[in-house]
């Protein structure tokens, strides 16, 4: 089938980039569009040119590397303090690739900033938000447009960094930081998911991993925090909870991408619904390596049910997911401090060089601290 792209009206362009450029905090609402258009270098550029700060949703997490210095992070039902900043202060909002869908899986779209839509969905537009301009056309069409457009009102540069954006990124992100940090490196046991986390980000290369999560507290904890610098390094999938759902997704990533690392991280509710999945990855030689954060619990659904909890255990889980895991043909492995962590996922990573899946079994505690600032 033969593909026909399109570019925006040259008019609306014009009015947009002009109104950006006289904004004193615009930021970028980015989504899923900039993956199917890949206009991951246009969408540099143009925040080079612009010094506009990006946040991306979940579905499009990883479209503009987080270590750059205009990076806002993700803003999805968890999200960092960055966003929440730029969504406080931000006086345009330039949506590029988004849907501007109202969803809690996403950060909400400010409601009281001007804000213009690149989309090649003509259905997207005034669908949940009104805007002041629709820019129709493939996002890095669009983008291409408006970095020329940029260069023949602000001069080639662009427009310099005039209001100190790059600092004040920096300085919200180390604020951040300071917040979470002592999550991050935890001691604590059972075992902290953030823990997980940071010792996962020693063993592997985010850059040349893929990485999902699971419906629930892994997505949650995960989101704002895994470091995604190269596109499709990270698959964020939400507007759904089904629990189970992300293995399938990495077995289908290692098939597509299998000179990566693929690494799936769901709780154990999640391994119930979807773990003898691992079967199918052990015939087919696929080597991912599935993370099992093991709490025992449902995590919160004792609020949503707590007579039966209390009486019956409802919310408690049991079970000896490593095992289960071995018989069907997995490298396992189950740890219980955080000082096995790493140890457990370089062996785990070894065994998929081999076309072996791998599942490391961590103790972990329910935690529900979670980056929610807008919420």
């Amino acid at each position: 089938m033969k593909v026909h792209r399109s570019g925006a009206d040259p008019d609306v362009v014009r009015e947009v980039v002009a109104e950006l450029l006289k904004a004193s905090a615009p930021m970028m609402y980015v989504g899923q569009g900039v993956h199917y258009a890949e206009a991951y270098e246009e969408l540099i550029e143009f925040a080079e040119l612009t010094h506009i700060p990006v946040m991306t949703t979940l579905a499009g997490k990883s479209a503009f590397p987080e270590s750059h210095v205009l990076a806002l992070g993700t803003g999805a039902n968890s999200g960092t303090l960055m966003v929440h900043h730029y969504l406080q202060k931000t006086d345009y909002v330039l949506g590029v690739g988004a849907s501007f869908t109202n969803t809690h899986f996403n950060a909400p779209v400010p409601k009281n900033a001007p804000s213009a839509q690149i989309t090649n969905g003509v259905e997207d537009i005034n669908k949940d938000h009104e805007i002041d301009h629709g820019l129709i056309g493939d996002a890095k069409l669009v983008l291409r447009q408006m970095i020329e457009e940029v260069k023949r009102q602000a001069g080639e540069n662009g427009r310099g960094d005039v209001n100190g954006v790059i600092e004040e990124v920096a300085t919200v992100r180390a604020e951040f930081m300071k917040e979470w940090g002592p999550h991050l490196i935890s001691d604590e046991l059972p075992i902290s998911p953030y823990r997980v986390l940071t010792e996962l980000k020693k063993v592997v290369d985010p850059d040349n991993s893929i990485v999902t999560h699971d419906s629930g507290y892994p997505r949650e904890q995960f989101v704002p925090f895994w470091p995604s610098n190269t596109p499709h390094s990270y698959i964020g999938w939400g507007k759904s909870t089904q629990l189970g759902y992300g293995l399938g997704l990495a077995l289908g990533a290692k098939l597509a991408m299998p000179e990566r690392q693929v690494i799936n991280v769901m709780g154990d509710a999640a391994f119930g619904m979807a773990g003898l999945d691992i079967e199918t990855a052990t015939r087919a030689e696929i080597g991912l390596m599935t993370i099992v954060l093991n709490n025992g619990v449902m995590t919160h659904y004792d609020s949503h049910m707590p007579f039966s909890s209390k009486k019956y255990g409802t919310n408690a889980f049991g079970g000896e997911y490593a095992k289960v895991a071995e018989g069907l043909g997995a490298h396992t492995e189950v740890v219980e401090t955080p000082d096995q962590l790493g140890p457990a996922f370089r062996r785990a990573a070894e065994a998929n060089k081999n076309g072996q899946p791998s599942l490391v079994e961590a103790k972990t505690k329910a935690e529900e601290t979670v980056a929610h600032y807008y919420r």
